[in-house]
This record gives C-alpha cells, sequence and structure tokens, in this order.
C-alpha cells in the first residue's frame, strides 16, 4: 500500500515541463509566460509541439500511478491523489509545482474511466469557447466532481475527486483573479 502511494508521489512530482524547458531549451518556465511548469506555460513559451508532449507526459504519469498501484496490489486511489500531490507540490521544486490538471486528467481517465471523459469533453467545449484554459480547467474539474457525484456510489472515490475539485480550483485562484479583471490571456 505504502509503496504504490510513494511511487504515485514520486511520478506525479517529475516535470517534465520544467525539465524540457531548463535542460532542453534553457529556459525556466518559472520565468518566463505565466510562470506556471505545466503543459499551458511550456505551450505559450516553447511552442505547441512542445507543450503537447508536456500535456502527454503529465497525463501518463497520472495514469501510471494508478495502473502500477494496482499491479502492486496497493490502493489505486490514493496513488493518484498522491501523483496530483506530487504535480502540485513538487519536491524537485521546494514543494511547488503545476496546477494538476493533466495529472488529474491521467488519474481519473484509469479511476474513473466516464467521469474523466464527462470532463474531457466539457474542457474541449470550454476551451473552444473561451479560449482560456483556466476557464476550460476550472470547469471540466467541476464537471468532474459533478459527475462523480451520479456515476459513483463508492465514498472512497467521491471523496477522492471531490479533494481534486477543490485543489484545482484552489490552485487556479490566481487566474480567477485575471479573469475577473478580464486580464487572463487566451491560448489562442
Amino acid at each position: 500500500m505504502i509503496s504504490g502511494i510513494l511511487i504515485g508521489f514520486f511520478l506525479g512530482s517529475l516535470l517534465p515541463g520544467y525539465w524540457i524547458g531548463k535542460f532542453v531549451f534553457a529556459k525556466d518556465l518559472r520565468d518566463e509566460g505565466s510562470g506556471n511548469i505545466g503543459a499551458t506555460n511550456a505551450f505559450r513559451v516553447l511552442g505547441p509541439k512542445v507543450g503537447s508532449l508536456v500535456l502527454c507526459m503529465d497525463i501518463a504519469k497520472g495514469s501510471a500511478a494508478v495502473w502500477i498501484a494496482k499491479q502492486l496490489g496497493g490502493i489505486d486511489y490514493l496513488a493518484g491523489l498522491a501523483a496530483i500531490l506530487g504535480h502540485t507540490f513538487s519536491p524537485f521544486l521546494k514543494f511547488r509545482g503545476g496546477k494538476g490538471v493533466a495529472t488529474g486528467l491521467g488519474v481519473f481517465l484509469v479511476l474513473l474511466p466516464k467521469p474523466a471523459f464527462v470532463a474531457f469533453c466539457v474542457f474541449v467545449i470550454a476551451i473552444l469557447l473561451s479560449r482560456r484554459v483556466s476557464i476550460a480547467s476550472c470547469v471540466s474539474a467541476v464537471a468532474l466532481g459533478i459527475s462523480v457525484l451520479y456515476l459513483h456510489k463508492e465514498i472512497h472515490l467521491i471523496l477522492i475527486a471531490e479533494t481534486v475539485v477543490i485543489l484545482v480550483l484552489f490552485k487556479h485562484i490566481s487566474n480567477i483573479r485575471r479573469l475577473l479583471r478580464g486580464e487572463e490571456p487566451p491560448l489562442f
């Protein structure tokens, strides 16, 4: 059980956006664009191809954390939560990190595929309508939280999903403030 959680946290704490930016392009994403180390800022600063790669890697590490925990006979939902926490509070960056959306998608694609699919569809629609990743991220997180309530009865899965929803919204407070001031930049 503990090994799956530790592996999940370790996988989550690996930050491809930060490392690719720093070691491949000699750019610290924390000092560029929005200052975030996730896929959106990598997309803006390093280009669409690199941003897409970072997105895929962040999703993959979330999925891998849950899958590995299942193989080890551990508690997969705790390993998934640990991966998201590792991403948002990475020890490699003094317990700072990303916002957990892509890693969370990876976790829930394996753990709760139907709510994850609902959240993904809401994300796509929201980004096409608003052109802002922050709006799409917050709206899709809420969609995940609502769909889990309707599609699942297991209290532990509901609690994990609702915890992640709160975390994602909390990590987007600065974006929400910029949105309210009309200062949040569009992705495209």
